[in-house]
């Protein structure tokens, strides 16, 4: 037998059985190159956030009419929403009409402020690929932004100089690459998933010249499994957290009594994958 690489082809000398096992074994090598993989990919971006915004504000005024000074006290001022929603306030005052005991008391007022909110977002980016046994299938779902990536100023005698700017290219959204190779029954699939988003661009300046740095969050993967045919592979377990909280109160942060208030707000990103492999 001689294979020819440049030609593509293979020559076999032998008895007619030889040349019949070899033209059988030719054949179920073509069918399996020949077959086609169909694989599906999902990327769900689950963002879940979660604020409670809550205070007791008494606003208190001490009138007492046997004696020169009368006494006033301000709560502390209740946290401010990090979102631009409207908390829901209610509350009590006490008359300036009242009369005996409660009188001194004139002119109160009790506020209550409070705020629950519960958000999940869903983004989901999708795509299918068909490919051939052992043939990489690359794809890319998202958007270019070009940037200024480098300034080079060039002198040449007696002619000045002159500046010439180099951009850039970064993507945001979904990208990756899938080869699929069969082996009986089942589909040995290499994956290569790449999930960026652009947070922001800076502008850096130095000695009059400029450039933009971006600012990228990025999530990959890069691993080989195996599937039974039109099976599904999920792969999750990222999450993004970002909690903050603030808390006001007199004396302490944790005084509730004298007014004051808490905000806290939870934001969570998590990133599920989903590959469905099936022959054609």
């Amino acid at each position: 037998m001689v294979a020819d690489e440049g030609l593509g082809t293979l020559s076999a000398t032998g008895t007619p059985d030889q040349i019949a096992r070899v033209d059988d074994w030719m054949k179920n090598l073509n069918d399996g190159l020949m077959k086609q993989v169909a694989v599906e990919v999902h990327v769900y971006t689950v963002k879940v956030s979660h604020e409670s915004n809550y205070g007791w504000s008494p606003q208190l005024a001490l009138k007492n009419y046997g004696k020169a000074f009368g006494m006033a006290a301000m709560p502390a001022a209740i946290p401010a929403l990090q979102s631009a929603d409207t908390p829901f306030s209610f509350g009590a005052s006490i008359l300036d009409t009242a009369t005996g005991a409660t009188g001194q008391f004139s002119g109160t007022k009790f506020v209550v402020q409070a705020l629950q909110q519960l958000g999940n977002v869903t983004e989901q980016y999708d795509r299918g690929v068909v490919t051939t046994n052992g043939v990489t299938a690359p794809f890319q779902n998202g958007i270019n932004t070009t940037y200024l990536a480098n300034t080079t100023t060039t002198l040449a005698t007696n002619a000045g100089s002159a500046n010439s700017l180099s951009p850039g290219v970064i993507m945001s959204g979904f990208m990756g690459s899938v080869t699929p190779k069969i082996v009986d029954n089942r589909i040995l699939l290499r994956v290569n998933f790449l999930l960026q988003t652009l947070l922001s661009i800076q502008t850096i300046t130095s000695n009059g010249s400029s450039l933009q740095a971006p600012k990228s969050s990025n999530t990959s993967l890069d691993d080989t499994v195996a599937l039974q045919n039109g099976s599904t592979l999920v792969l999750s377990g990222y999450v993004d957290d970002a909690t903050s909280r603030t808390r006001n109160g007199v004396g302490s942060a944790l005084n509730w009594v004298t007014g004051g208030g808490g905000d806290a707000q939870v934001s969570k990103t998590h990133v599920v994958v989903t590959v469905e492999a099936r022959t054609l």
